[in-house]
């Protein structure tokens, strides 16, 4: 399984170009930065990166993974907001049982109030 801190790498050094730049962007030494790039590749069997001593550039495989990285990252800054959420009762479903005589008058408006209030809770009527 790939490290998540290679894959943070790896957008660094996409978006830099630069391993240099990218290695200050991460508050990291260059030299390692280059062996988790070169791990990450050898762990894929595939080659993100054409360099030389002027220039690094993304390979065709290199600009997919970026793009499919960024989700992976923007997907887990999403699970982990949610999941805060889901702790503080912002976020998840509330299920509620109720008898006929209460849905004319009181539930409808229990009901509105609390979706106003918690947008992301999904309620369950039973």
């Amino acid at each position: 399984m790939i490290e998540f801190r290679r894959i943070l790498y790896f957008i660094a050094v996409a978006e830099e170009l630069n391993f240099t730049k990218a290695a200050e962007r991460l508050k990291i030494s260059q030299p390692p930065l280059s062996q988790q790039i070169k791990i990450l590749e050898k762990e894929m069997n595939v080659t993100l990166f054409n360099r030389n001593k002027r220039v690094v550039e993304l390979t065709e495989a290199g600009k997919y993974f970026l793009e499919k990285a960024k989700n992976i990252v923007q997907n887990l800054e999403l699970v982990y907001e949610e999941t805060k959420q889901i702790e503080g009762g912002k976020f998840g479903k509330l299920s509620i049982g109720f008898t006929g005589s209460v849905t004319y008058d009181l539930l409808p408006k229990l009901i509105q109030t609390y979706q106003q209030a918690n947008p992301k809770i999904n309620i369950i009527l039973t």
